[in-house]
């Protein structure tokens, strides 16, 4: 059996795949279930933000780690990070991201929620308050980096209105993949060319390859 185009890959450095969205002077305000809260990071959520970011399986998942990394990152700003609470227990995050490499962009970084609370709109909710903060900061789009086998991620980023960025020359075939596995082909009419400039770390190519392993041999 001949496997997928991105299993093959494997032996190679795995890029990830990119999308925009423009127009973000056109989105909604958001609202919450009842129950929810949104606030910006604040002192003393490292521990919060590692449990979230190890559940989501996005690494970072030690207080150091996160102070090390994304806090000390220079595109850390409190305003910038958005921690969903219920009852008092973070339940998600989003941050609105910047990079040295593709200054005229800003980036969606680092979503996830607890699986115990998915299923209601809560990561869209995140995705949104971060792009409306790349808005308030003079961004005219924002992108973000997603794996092949996030289909439920890519779901929702195609519906808030993300579409797909050729950032490589691997990328028009393997979104082909996903627009076939996730059944929604108009998701290549939209796509656009360009270039991110992003090279992951050797522990993201890591990650992402036993990721993908995982997610392949479960197909």
């Amino acid at each position: 059996m001949r496997l997928p185009f991105a299993c093959s890959r494997l032996a190679y450095n795995v890029s990830q795949l990119a999308m925009e969205l423009s127009g973000l002077a056109r989105l909604a305000q958001v609202s919450l279930p009842p129950g929810y809260l949104l606030r910006r990071f604040r002192p003393g959520d490292e521990l919060a933000l590692a449990r979230l970011f190890a559940d989501g399986g996005l690494g970072l998942e030690t207080t150091q780690a996160v102070q090390k990394e994304f806090v000390g990152d220079r595109a850390f700003r409190p305003e910038r990070v958005f921690i969903l609470e219920c009852a008092g227990e973070a339940v998600g995050t989003a941050s609105m991201w910047t990079s040295a490499d593709d200054p005229k962009h800003a980036y969606l970084h680092m979503l996830t929620v607890l699986s115990a609370h998915r299923s209601k709109h809560l990561g869209w909710a995140l995705a949104t308050v971060a792009a409306l903060q790349a808005h308030r900061e003079g961004f005219t789009s924002q992108r973000l980096f997603t794996d092949d086998w996030r289909h439920a991620a890519i779901r929702l980023y195609l519906d808030i209105g993300y579409c797909p960025l050729y950032a490589d020359d691997t990328h028009p075939q393997r979104w082909a993949e996903v627009a076939e596995r996730l059944q929604r082909p108009e998701l290549l009419r939209a796509a656009k060319r360009g270039r991110t400039r992003r090279r992951p770390n050797l522990l993201s190519r890591v990650r992402r390859r036993v990721a993908l392993a995982l997610a392949q041999a479960s197909l």
